[in-house]
């Protein structure tokens, strides 16, 4: 069970991990739902009651609520750009989120202590408005739906299992059950959404990466460019393109079988990945074809140099299934 209360899966791909905690800030009229319910809630708690815990919870649920909609606010429009900014926005997001349960949870202890039946009712209808959002779009991220979850309905349980009345211990208990309940439904709803982003990848990943070498392929070098383009428009920023085939290939080919021409390929890729620049776009554009497209240029001399580099790697011989080519 610990494994669901951290904030990244082991082995999780980090775009993955970016993209699940890009979909919880994308709740925000959940967020503003729940905390106008809590604000209006806690109100009514006040005007009818004028109890000085209530006016406690007042506070406490206003600060609470403009810091989670701040939060929501300053989240980056575009989404963070690497696994590492997504952590401090996760738990930001969890924080905002266990912050508000604890408020609802300090609801259903101070009304439950009190001859409120009204404000039972109240605390009642939070905790499972709170459950139901964060058992459906926040269950992407686990950690926080189940820790959130835990403390509303636990706390919930007890304060209705400590009532005089057994119809109140009989809530209660219902609630804890609940509990177990819940804790399916956020797990299943996660694995189901990761899956589906798992496999929304591989299919981006085939439709722009050649299957032989898992360079680039012809359509995504062509987007490179386009893009390339554009940000010399723009910005200024300026990108060169280096082409290349492989003399003798087909005679490689002829000689020694497809087979062994495939791996030649795939050992070309490899060479033309490594003699690159960590920026560069790598692609295969077709047969023997090859592309690489090198970002933020300095000068000429700068491609020219990566230009003989790359001719150097790949002129060396190569050594495949025991056969030196």
């Amino acid at each position: 069970m610990r494994r669901w209360f951290r904030l990244q899966d082991d082995g999780q791909p980090d775009a993955i991990y970016t993209e699940l905690v890009h979909i919880v800030y994308t709740a925000m009229p959940q967020v503003v739902s729940l905390a106008l319910g809590v604000i209006i809630a806690t109100s009514f708690l006040v005007m009818t009651y004028g109890d000085p815990a209530y006016y406690a919870l007042l506070a406490s649920a206003v600060t609470v609520s403009l810091m989670r909609i701040a939060f929501m606010l300053a989240y980056p429009k575009g989404g963070c750009r690497d696994a590492r900014e997504s952590r401090f926005w996760d738990i930001l997001y969890g924080t905002g989120s266990l912050a508000i349960a604890c408020v609802i949870a300090g609801m259903s202890l101070i009304t439950f202590s009190k001859e409120h039946p009204g404000a039972h009712l109240l605390a009642v209808g939070l905790t499972m408005a709170m459950a139901a959002g964060h058992g459906s779009r926040i269950a992407v991220r686990p950690w926080i739906a189940l820790m959130s979850g835990t403390v509303i309905m636990v706390t919930l349980g007890v304060a209705a299992a400590s009532h005089a009345d057994p119809l109140y211990n009989v809530l209660g208990y219902l609630t804890v059950v609940y509990l177990f309940s819940y804790y399916e439904t956020v797990l299943r709803y996660y694995g189901v959404i990761v899956d589906r982003l798992l496999k929304k990848r591989e299919i981006e990943h085939l439709a722009s990466h050649d299957p032989l070498t898992g360079l680039a392929n012809r359509r995504a070098v062509e987007r490179a460019l386009s893009e390339a383009d554009r940000l010399w428009e723009i910005e200024a920023r300026a990108f060169a393109t280096l082409c290349l085939d492989l003399d003798g290939f087909k005679a490689v080919n002829d000689m020694h079988g497809h087979g062994i021409g495939d791996r030649l390929l795939c050992a070309v890729a490899q060479r033309l990945e490594q003699a690159a620049g960590s920026g560069d776009l790598c692609g295969r554009l077709g047969g023997d074809e090859f592309a690489v497209i090198c970002k933020d240029v300095r000068g000429e001399e700068q491609v020219a140099l990566l230009a003989s580099a790359i001719i150097a790697s790949l002129s060396q011989p190569y050594r495949i299934e025991g056969r030196t080519i």
